[in-house]
């Protein structure tokens, strides 16, 4: 049930770019579309989630895997568009966020999401419901698990560790800015973190 103070939407986009990923990216968007078909269930009003692939200047097998996947597993729920770009990860954004803006529905959230990663489930539900219960809010964020370095390099294993500190240890965190604005939604409506450590959040 969603109250006056609520908002709704009745589409979303999810972004994905990737640079060399073909080690990763098929298990990434498999857990990706877990996430957003649980996101359907618990949001009856979503009629079309939008997925927008973007490889940018890869040199493996990345592109012909995400167009497989694209084949593989568009729908009437689920539309997949793929675009290429140069190398560049916010070159890639930009490319998908131009795409998007052909055709926005006007309210509709974006979520981006990195194709080394895996997420639970219930992780894009969170983000909506939260975008749901504050209106306010134009930015939700989380730290997330990197599929892990299985190989037997250890400055492959020494760079991931430390470029994925964040995510591993998310009560740590080392930035600029203070956004005191945020600390109420902490209080009123807190993470499993907990409050505390939401508070300590810089953006």
């Amino acid at each position: 049930m969603i109250n006056e103070n609520q908002v709704s939407f009745t589409n979303y986009y999810v972004v994905l770019t990737a640079y060399n990923e073909e080690q990763t990216v098929l298990e990434s968007f498999l857990s990706i579309k877990k996430a957003i078909e649980y996101s359907l269930k618990q949001h009856s009003e979503l009629v079309n989630v939008s997925v927008v692939f973007c490889h940018n200047g890869c040199t493996d097998k990345t592109p012909d895997i995400i167009s497989d996947i694209q084949k593989r597993y568009s729908d009437n729920k689920i539309t997949i568009n793929v675009l290429l770009s140069p190398k560049g990860k916010a070159i890639a954004q930009n490319t998908c966020m131009r795409h998007i803006r052909s055709d926005y529905v006007a309210g509709s959230p974006i979520v981006f999401i990195d194709t080394d990663v895996l997420i639970d489930e219930k992780v894009i539900d969170i983000f909506l419901s939260q975008l749901k219960l504050h209106p306010n809010l134009k930015v939700v964020g989380s730290h997330p698990i990197p599929i892990p370095y299985e190989g037997n390099s250890f400055i492959r294993s020494f760079w991931h560790h430390v470029l994925n500190c964040r995510a591993y240890f998310p009560k740590s965190e080392v930035t600029v800015h203070f956004a005191p604005e945020f600390h109420p939604y902490a209080d009123t409506d807190p993470q499993p973190i907990g409050a505390k450590y939401e508070k300590r959040s810089r953006f």
